[in-house]
């Protein structure tokens, strides 16, 4: 984790070892961030109330999932992405620098 980060509580992260925070990033409470995956964040990110990164997804078959089969995706935020309350980022996203993200989205790919 960077210099001058601020995360509120309550947080929640799935491993914290696949996690990866650049400098001055606010997290805001209630963040959940599942790292089974490298989840990186860049410099000056804010992740408004709510905000749930998310980098395991099931398989489409269902005789997969009976098998617990799953594929973790990387997720990137870029320096200066700015997201607002209760947005949700899917596995494989990344988020381009500067990038500034209406509450309630739901972010799946590249976002610019």
């Amino acid at each position: 984790m960077g210099k001058d980060c601020y995360i509120d509580q309550p947080f929640q992260c799935e491993y914290g070892f696949n996690l990866k925070i650049g400098k001055n990033v606010k997290i805001a409470k209630d963040c959940m961030i599942e790292d089974v995956a490298e989840v990186v964040i860049g410099d000056d990110c804010v992740l408004g109330p709510g905000v749930t990164i998310n980098t395991m997804e099931w398989s489409k078959s269902a005789q997969d999932r009976a098998e617990g089969l799953a594929t973790a995706k990387m997720v990137r935020l870029e320096n200066g992405v700015v997201l607002g309350a209760r947005v949700l980022v899917m596995p494989g996203t990344h988020i381009k620098s500067g990038s500034v993200v209406e509450a309630g989205t739901i972010l799946k790919g590249e976002v610019s």
